[in-house]
């Protein structure tokens, strides 16, 4: 059912009049909110809502529309990152599932970029992709949380590495390098 969704939601895109006069807010709302659909299904929304994005006519408009999807999602996420009490309530299930919900999100975000909008979408994401490699280090333990943050790196090298600037590449290769040095520090001396 959540292909026929997505399918749906990607002919919106064709449908430009729909795209404009709101007909796509009730679909924003659940895909940027957390706890809407599941995490799972939440990487696949949002790569289609991204897709809607680049369909977009006009700088003003496609901007206006990020704003409703990636804004969301960035005020989401620092409110986790930058909250003073992170040491103390990261293992909480509330927080460690608003993680997950937000790394979904983000590889959404990636797998939805188009050859006209990585520029503007890793503009975004870069600060994002970044700060990852503190909230690796203060995962490490949790399985599930360091294998989508490397998962988004995988992401963004595989699909939009080859389109970025040299300063972009460059910006991404030193965040690439501090996420593997924090997950080898935390690996030594660990079992499989």
């Amino acid at each position: 059912m959540l292909k026929d969704t997505i399918g749906l939601i990607l002919s919106f895109a064709d449908a430009k009049e729909v795209c404009g006069s709101g007909g796509l807010s009730g679909i924003l709302q659940v895909g940027v909110q957390h706890n809407t659909v599941p995490s799972a299904c939440k990487r696949g929304l949002i790569n289609a809502l991204v897709l809607v994005g680049s369909a977009q006519d006009g700088a003003a408009r496609k901007q206006q529309y990020w704003s409703q999807v990636l804004q969301p999602l960035e005020i989401r996420y620092k409110e986790i990152v930058e909250n003073g009490n992170l040491k103390t309530i990261y293992m909480e299930e509330r927080v460690r599932g608003a993680v997950i919900d937000l790394l979904e999100s983000f590889i959404g975000v990636v797998q939805g970029c188009h050859v006209s909008t990585v520029h503007q979408l890793f503009g975004w994401m870069q600060p994002t992709i970044s700060s990852l490699v503190h909230l690796l280090a203060l995962y490490h333990n949790y399985n599930q949380i360091v294998e989508l943050i490397l998962e988004l790196y995988c992401e963004t090298a595989k699909r939009i590495l080859c389109y970025f600037t040299p300063s972009e590449s460059k910006a991404f290769y030193d965040a690439s390098l501090a996420l593997i040095k924090t997950y080898a520090d935390h690996q030594v001396g660990k079992r499989s």
